[in-house]
């Protein structure tokens, strides 16, 4: 599977495209679904599909295009089941810092924990990393690990903000370290990383293994 990234939104979130064979999917679209769709287009070709937009959580800052690429794709919107309210709810704290148009009829599919997503030929994996959002997830796939806003390139996300809480994101993260083998790690915002980077220097997760979690 090929992963192509691209910054967008105020506050530059990452959103990626998983490209397997002719399929493919937006993962995170944050803002600006005019210059997605252009990026998006640009790599599938005319004969690709995108068929998921996928979400690592809820937060505006990553759905805030998912309106519109549903409207001009038709694709699959897929977010946990514990942020699904978000895609519909967009009237609340957030709308202060930036518009979300609200999602007619919500999602197509409520994700859970290890659930494999078929992509072309291969299969998109369901990691529940809850902490940041109690929906968030991980998406994987043989050395892609795409994190949303729970790991970072040394550190990790936010608690203080609404289903944030920051023992279950340790957890989290405990649970990330454990994978096994290595992975390129595509967080939600800045640069990519490794895993093996990750659990060498990143104090929240060296952190969340010595506690035992």
């Amino acid at each position: 599977m090929k992963i192509f990234q691209t910054v967008v939104g105020m506050l530059g979130t990452n959103c990626f495209l998983l490209v397997s064979g002719n399929e493919a999917a937006i993962v995170d679209p944050g803002a600006t679904a005019g210059r997605i769709i252009e990026f998006a287009d640009k790599i599938c070709g005319e004969e690709g599909t995108v068929k998921y937009i996928l979400l690592t959580h809820g937060h505006f800052d990553h759905i805030g295009a998912v309106a519109e690429l549903k409207a001009h794709y038709n694709a699959e919107v897929c977010i946990h089941k514990d942020d699904a309210d978000r895609l519909v709810n967009t009237d609340n704290y957030e709308r202060y810092l930036e518009r979300v148009k609200p999602l007619e009829g919500g999602a197509d599919k409520l994700l859970n924990d290890g659930d494999m997503l078929p992509l072309g030929d291969e299969f998109i994996e369901v990691i529940h990393l809850p902490g940041h959002t109690p929906g968030g997830v991980a998406y994987k796939n043989g050395e892609i690990l795409v994190t949303g806003d729970t790991l970072f390139h040394g550190s990790i996300g936010r608690t203080d903000l609404i289903g944030g809480n920051q023992r279950v994101l340790m957890s989290s993260l405990a649970k990330i370290y454990r994978l096994e083998g290595d992975y390129t790690v595509y967080p939600g915002h800045e640069e990519n990383s490794t895993l093996e980077e990750e659990r060498a220097y990143n104090f929240y997760m060296r952190d969340a293994i010595k506690r035992g979690l």
